[in-house]
């Protein structure tokens, strides 16, 4: 959901289980606090999801008064393919969104859409912080609001597009570029790769660049009962 001020957050479905970290728990042994989301006439109180792609456990009340919905579940999306090759330069990927906001509403204008979303793990929000703040992933990531999805265990998502196979060693696998290198030290201090999911909305799209979704965020937004959730 989202207010006048264009602030947005989103909010976890009811019961979903969280690790420590705000990752969807891969086992019943790893969860640790599990997902509220309460609906009445007035309010909406509920687990609020970070855009950095994080649960958070401290729940939020948002007024119906002050918030209206801008995404709910089984809402029609564009769903984002990424194809292979690289060069996912951010001035690219708004050239691309901005030709299918021209091409469906003109060719299918029977079928409108609320915003773009998609899943590849390339979303892992762990990677902010493992590898090069300036890697077209990593810039790419901040204009989008980021979610968790549900991890195997000992996720080891992007790997074979990575490396061409799952089946890596970090103690003998190459580690010819930046990204190989970045992945395997993660790995080898123990961490996991994470999936991860993205929403933009279709009204938010004008603001693709200004990191539109953080900047809320950091500039105080993200109080409690500030922020209408999304779904």
């Amino acid at each position: 959901m989202s207010n006048p001020s264009r602030a947005v957050t989103a909010l976890a479905a009811a019961g979903v289980a969280f690790d420590d970290a705000g990752v969807i728990a891969a086992e019943k042994e790893s969860a640790t606090w599990g997902a509220l989301l309460d609906e009445t006439d007035e309010t909406v109180t509920g687990t609020p999801i970070s855009p950095l792609g994080h649960a958070e456990p401290n729940p939020v009340t948002l007024s119906r008064s002050e918030w209206e919905p801008a995404l709910r579940p089984g809402d029609p999306i564009l769903e984002v393919h990424i194809p292979a090759g690289g060069d996912m330069t951010p001035q690219r990927c708004r050239a691309s969104m901005q030709q299918a906001l021209e091409f469906f509403p003109r060719y299918f204008p029977h079928k409108p859409f609320v915003g773009f979303a998609c899943g590849p793990w390339i979303l892992n929000p762990e990677l902010d912080r493992i590898y090069r703040p300036d890697s077209n992933m990593v810039l790419w990531q901040r204009e989008l609001y980021l979610y968790p999805l549900a991890n195997h265990p000992d996720s080891r998502s992007g790997l074979h597009f990575v490396f061409g196979t799952d089946d890596v060693d970090p103690a003998t696998a190459p580690r010819d570029t930046s990204l190989r290198r970045a992945l395997l030290d993660h790995l080898s201090a123990g961490g996991r790769l994470l999936g991860g999911g993205m929403f933009l909305l279709l009204e938010d799209f004008t603001h693709f660049g200004t990191q539109g979704y953080r900047r809320h965020r950091l500039a105080g937004h993200g109080t409690p009962g500030s922020l209408q959730g999304s779904g």
